[in-house]
């Protein structure tokens, strides 16, 4: 949630990239045009997108597959804090 929600909206359009979403959408673009949304196609942070030619929707747990399994080539994820060496705060909680 927060930036890596925008990312589709600076795509180049001649470049085959294909967004994946954790709810579960595969292949997905950007907001749509006024007058053209779909109140049931939404990215994981509840933002209205867009289905690009042979995008599709999947179960969460099969969405989680995507990422756990290896198959995803670059992440983009937000951070809750960033040290300013870099590390993140977002993947724990301080609980063991």
């Amino acid at each position: 949630i927060g930036l890596p929600t925008h990312v589709a909206k600076y795509l180049p359009k001649d470049k085959e990239i294909f967004l994946h979403s954790e709810n579960g959408v595969l292949a997905f673009g950007p907001p749509p045009m006024a007058g053209a949304e779909d109140p049931d196609l939404v990215n994981a942070g509840k933002e209205l997108v867009t289905l690009l030619d042979g995008g599709c929707f999947m179960h969460h747990g099969d969405s989680f597959d995507i990422m756990r399994g290896g198959h995803l080539d670059i992440c983009v994820i937000g951070a809750f804090q960033v040290a300013i060496n870099g590390d993140l705060a977002n993947w724990h909680t301080g609980r063991v």
